[in-house]
Parts: C-alpha cells; sequence; structure tokens
C-alpha cells in the first residue's frame, strides 16, 4: 500500500469498489487529510535564522563543515540578502566573542570594508520563497487526488469539481491561483515533499521541531 493511502483514502476505497475518481465530497475529506497537521503558512525572511545556525553547524558537525557553509554562503550573498544578513551575523557573533574569524569571512569582511562586496538589493514584497513549502503541498496535493482519478483542471463549460477546484476550496484560495501552482509543482505528484524543499524549520531554525504526522520519502 503507498504511503500517501490515508484513512480517507482506504475508506473511499471500500465504499466505492471501482469507482473512477473520488466525488468532490470524499476528495475535501481526503485533502484535509493530507493537509491536517502541514505548516503551511507564509515563510518569513530567514536570514537571522541562516546566521544563527552557523555556531549550531559547527557544534554539531565542526568545524570544517561550517567552514564549508561560509564558503557556500559567501557567493549566495552576491544575489541573496538572507545571505549577506547571516554574514553580518556571524562576523558579528564572533568579533563580540573575541573568536578568530575563518579565513573565507575575514577575506569577505575585508573585501566588505574596501568596498568591493556590496549588499544585494532587496526586492519589495514578499520573498521568492515565502510559499514555497505551501505549494509543494498543494502541488502534492492535487498530485494524490489526480492519481485517484481526478482531472487535475477544468474548462468553462465543464463542472467545478476539478482536483484544483477541491484544493482550492480546503485552503480558501482562487482555483486559478491553485493552478498556477500546480502548473510549477506538479513534478510533487505521489511524493511527500521532504523538509529541505520546504525549508523547513528544522533546517533554519535547528532549536524548534516541527512534528510531522506523515513520513517523508
Amino acid at each position: 500500500m503507498a504511503e500517501w493511502e490515508v484513512e480517507p483514502i482506504r475508506e473511499w476505497r471500500k465504499r466505492n469498489p471501482g469507482a473512477e475518481h473520488p466525488t468532490f465530497e470524499d476528495a475535501k475529506r481526503i485533502v484535509h487529510e493530507l493537509l491536517a497537521d502541514i505548516d503551511l503558512s507564509e515563510i518569513q525572511p530567514r536570514g537571522k535564522n541562516i546566521g544563527l545556525s552557523w555556531s549550531w553547524i559547527r557544534d554539531k558537525f565542526g568545524q570544517d563543515r561550517a567552514d564549508q557553509a561560509l564558503q557556500n554562503w559567501i557567493p549566495a550573498s552576491e544575489k541573496y540578502f538572507d545571505y549577506w544578513t547571516a554574514l553580518h551575523i556571524v562576523t558579528a557573533e564572533r568579533l563580540r566573542c573575541r573568536e578568530p574569524l575563518p579565513d573565507a569571512l575575514a577575506n569577505w569582511l575585508a573585501d566588505v570594508l574596501e568596498g568591493k562586496r556590496t549588499k544585494p538589493r532587496r526586492k519589495p514584497g514578499k520573498s521568492w520563497y515565502a510559499y514555497h513549502g505551501r505549494d509543494l503541498w498543494i502541488g502534492y496535493a492535487v498530485g494524490i487526488l489526480c492519481t485517484l482519478g481526478m482531472s487535475p483542471t477544468r474548462n468553462e463549460a465543464s463542472p467545478h469539481e476539478s482536483a484544483c477546484d477541491v484544493v482550492g476550496e480546503h485552503l480558501s484560495l482562487s482555483y486559478e491561483a491553485i493552478v498556477r501552482v500546480w502548473t510549477n509543482k506538479r513534478h510533487t505528484t505521489g511524493r511527500v515533499p521532504a523538509p529541505w524543499e520546504c525549508w523547513d524549520q528544522e533546517i533554519h531554525q535547528p532549536h524548534k521541531k516541527k512534528a510531522r504526522r506523515l513520513k517523508h520519502s
């Protein structure tokens, strides 16, 4: 039995042997169960959390792994404001503690002081990843309904009972909004999104654990 076959799916199969697809109401119950314990809220800017995680990375995985993280963050800071913020936090904390700066961070700071590195422009509005995790779960839920035989979308003449209609009603989002997400995230069909794909808080806030009822693939 597939790992996504939650109780409402099993119950629907038992009640409707041979059915081509769930009814709209059955589909709503299935989606409710799939998404019941999932955090679909907006992901806040995470630069501070990334910076604070550096000491945790060093303590848990060692100095070499922490230095490698800095070497990854430095080129990322040229484009992403989050990583620029993270490097500032790590640098300030090391200086306050009178700790020597890792070589990569010392060189980065010298470049900043000399004007060779400049802060990337922060775009107005929501960050590009603000709803990334939510959208992966939307794609997953629509994909599961498609696996059960529902059409993902509809045309104007069709009844409003597609998989995107079901998920939109559950999340109080428009059909059009769900279709846009499905178009971009349909690769998640039949597979629970992994935590690193969703910018899971456990990655960037290592001291805060999020309980998950579903197992990750």
